[in-house]
């Protein structure tokens, strides 16, 4: 397996750069994201902000620190920190602390000609340990075992999964075809479509396809546009069917059952609480891979994170730093090695796909436009890639109310989606349905009932070839 991962900073990297990394936080006074930077581009060394914070309390490196409200009394300064009784105090500390101080108070509050100075009349009260509440203590729970699953991968051996390319994002591109069938007027057709892939879950449970967990928290969030009821009703699904296959103690039953309690109000926040703390292992090599690297089919829509951006997952701008920083040691690891440039080349393509989708976006519509043209100008693009390029260029198009550049990119994309897939597949049928929707908001309606007229009879077949389908 050609290792493509980005090569985190280890224990002796850390104790290698600690000077230039505290003399950049701490003197120069630069932001944690300029840091992180500045390391990666001049020194290669690479780590997420989780990993520089957790390095930071280690260290304990601190900035914009308060320090402690102190009070005049008689021309000195006294701190405020009085301490309290039992706190390592002397006795002489504590019996002053237990003088009354009426006696005091009284008589200035008969002096009306005596100077008041602000004094400190009681102890500050110390702060005592509260536990978080459930809602965080939930998402800290979840992040811990999707932790525990993530880790657990790198004991499979190469030979006992399955490529997720053959199982995982087909079954994926089914449940996305099941919310065309909902946006299509087809609850009926589409709880059955939805009903049939629950099925056909157990077999992906069974292949432990390393992109397992990707592709469940895509259809999760995908469920969550179509009801709660829904996604309630597939984690559950989910739950039992991987202790059935897998076992009750397996690190994915586990998480799956932290999933169910936490419900539908609270799983997408938890769910990217996790994402965000195990960012770092997600972008480790080994098994770990396939969930950086996705299937190009779904690069299309920008699947990837159309609905992560849409829960609020993560933020736009921090997960497009990462991803151009993955890419570029990606390219530069293909130039280094020619014999494995056909196999890495598609990987490519998809990170290139992806940072064009988050520059969308991110309302960078020109960057998206560069990237986009850079990749339809190259001799070796893949046929599903070229396919979202044009749907992008669709989206920034009806962004900048462009209406005729918009329709003639929406007509390519359908075109390109029959040359990659065919007529009969869920993404030509997907684009077909976005083609006939603009249709219809331009008054185009003879050629737009056309348009649906012969998306029903192809969304007809495949929901016929999902019967009969075994993954």
């Amino acid at each position: 397996m050609v290792q493509t991962s980005i090569p985190w900073a280890r224990e002796e990297d850390w104790d290698q750069h600690r000077a230039i990394i505290t003399e950049l936080y701490m003197n120069q006074k630069r932001r944690l994201e300029d840091v992180k930077r500045t390391m990666a581009e001049d020194y290669r060394f690479y780590a997420t902000l989780r990993m520089y914070k957790t390095r930071f309390k280690k260290w304990g490196l601190t900035k914009n620190r308060r320090p402690k409200p102190v009070f005049i009394q008689n021309g000195h300064l006294e701190n405020v920190n009085v301490p309290a009784r039992g706190a390592g105090s002397s006795p002489e500390t504590s019996q002053r602390c237990e003088r009354p101080l009426t006696a005091k108070k009284s008589s200035r509050i008969t002096d009306h000609d005596s100077t008041i100075n602000p004094v400190l009349l009681w102890p500050r009260p110390m702060i005592r340990a509260m536990a978080p509440p459930d809602f965080y203590k939930l998402a800290e729970d979840i992040s811990g075992s999707t932790l525990a699953y993530i880790r657990s991968l790198s004991f499979l051996t190469p030979g006992s999964t399955t490529s997720g390319k053959t199982i995982a994002w087909p079954w994926l591109n089914y449940v996305t075809t099941a919310g065309t069938l909902f946006a299509l007027g087809h609850p009926r057709r589409a709880l059955l479509l939805v009903d049939i892939c629950c099925q056909r879950y157990r077999s992906l449970l069974g292949s432990q396809d390393l992109s397992l967990l990707e592709t469940t928290i895509i259809a999760i969030l995908k469920f969550m546009r179509y009801g709660p009821g829904l996604v309630e009703a597939f984690i559950d699904f989910a739950c039992k069917m991987s202790q059935i296959v897998l076992g009750i103690s397996h690190p994915l039953s586990t998480l799956f059952q932290k999933y169910k309690v936490a419900g539908s109000g609270q799983l997408a926040y938890c769910i990217g609480t996790a994402i965000q703390y195990c960012q770092g292992e997600y972008c480790l090599g080994g098994a770990a891979r396939p969930n950086v690297i996705s299937h190009p089919m779904m690069e299309s829509y920008g699947d990837m994170y159309s609905e992560m951006i849409q829960h609020k997952i993560f933020r736009t701008s921090l997960m497009l730093s990462e991803l151009q920083l993955f890419q570029g040691y990606l390219e530069h690891h293909v130039q280094r090695q020619s014999a494995s440039q056909s196999v890495l080349l598609e990987h490519v393509q998809g990170l290139q796909c992806r940072v064009a989708w988050l520059h969308f976006y991110a309302g960078h519509y020109e960057e998206a436009r560069k990237v986009v043209f850079g990749m339809l100008r190259s001799p070796q693009a893949d046929d599903r890639i070229i396919t979202g390029c044009y749907d992008l260029l669709y989206d920034i198009a009806v962004a900048e109310n462009n209406h005729g550049l918009a329709l003639e990119m929406i007509r390519k994309a359908v075109e390109a989606s029959v040359e990659a897939y065919g007529h009969t597949h869920c993404t030509t049928v997907r684009k077909m349905a976005r083609l006939e929707s603009y249709l219809r908001s331009k008054g185009h309606v003879q050629e737009a009932d056309k348009v649906r007229g012969d998306s029903e009879i192809r969304l007809e077949q495949i929901c016929e070839e999902v019967r009969r389908l075994r993954f």
